[in-house]
Order: C-alpha cells, then sequence, then structure tokens
C-alpha cells in the first residue's frame, strides 16, 4: 500500500498564499472602487469598465506571482509576469492616493463641521 503523498512545501505554500493574500488584495480593491467610483463622473458605461479592471488587477496581480508554476512556456510566463508587476505598481499608487484622499476629505469634514458645510465623503 502507498501512502497518500503530503503536498510538497512548493504546494503548500501557493496555498497559504492564495487563501491568505488574495483576499487582502480582493478587499483593497473593493476598497478603492467603494471610494473612487461613485466620486467620479463617468455614468454606467465606466462604472462597469472600471469594476472590470479592478476585477482584471485583482485577478492579475497573484497570477503574475504564480505564474512560473502556473504557464509552461516561459515565455507566457514572462509575459503575464510583466502585465501582473504593472497592475502591481498602478494598484499601489491608485492605493496610496486613495488613502491621502481619504484622510483629507474625512480631515476637511471634522474642519469645516464648525461652519456645517457638508463635504462629500464618497
Amino acid at each position: 500500500m502507498k501512502k497518500a503523498s503530503s503536498p510538497s512545501p512548493v504546494r503548500k505554500k501557493q496555498r497559504y498564499f492564495i487563501l491568505t493574500v488574495v483576499p487582502i488584495l480582493a478587499a483593497l480593491h473593493v476598497y478603492i472602487g467603494w471610494q473612487l467610483l461613485p466620486s467620479l463622473p463617468i455614468g454606467n458605461f465606466g462604472l462597469i469598465i472600471g469594476i472590470f479592471l479592478l476585477v482584471l488587477s485583482t485577478a492579475l496581480i497573484p497570477l503574475s506571482m504564480l505564474a512560473r508554476y502556473i504557464f509552461q512556456p516561459q515565455s507566457t510566463a514572462d509575459k503575464v509576469s510583466f502585465a501582473g508587476s504593472l497592475a502591481m505598481g498602478f494598484f499601489s499608487s491608485l492605493l496610496l492616493l486613495t488613502l491621502i484622499r481619504s484622510v483629507l476629505l474625512v480631515t476637511m469634514n471634522s474642519a469645516n463641521e464648525e461652519e456645517s458645510i457638508p463635504l462629500p465623503l464618497a
């Protein structure tokens, strides 16, 4: 009788990555969409495109980190990794600017509380 082989360390690391990092990444993308998309004058079509791009970024970033394990031709893995790296850079900049925007809006709202002029938070 053969023993059931335990998952390799790489598989364990991939599973841990998928179960921990991906939900956090998805939550941060939801936060960006929740903060920015309602405030933009882009209409329904632009809203759909924005949601699509956020979902694409959410999928592409972890996919690029696991590309060498998933895609067989190295050239394909390199292309996916490049696209994911671009998405990661754009995401990090967008997240930082969204956080700064949120802090500034809260600060301005608290400063204007005396005058009772509410500023839009969304």
